[in-house]
């Protein structure tokens, strides 16, 4: 009998461990989520600002006059 309760207590400490394991888990991949989702937006505004650039310069080759 006491080994019966002391498999099961085993069995729990395990699951209570994999479960503590796995909420680390979808935190730290959520994180990583975020951070994917910040790095392409910041991609894709700096892909928008290099076409706007290159829209402004085939309109003023000159580089805008002088200052």
């Amino acid at each position: 009998m006491f080994a019966t309760v002391h498999d099961i207590s085993k069995r729990v400490h395990a699951q209570k461990n994999l479960a503590e394991q796995h909420a680390r888990e979808l935190k730290r991949l959520a994180g990583l989520e975020r951070s994917q989702r910040l790095t392409v937006g910041r991609e894709l505004t700096v892909i928008e600002l290099t076409k706007q650039t290159r829209q402004l310069k085939k309109h003023d080759p000159g580089g805008g006059g002088e200052r």
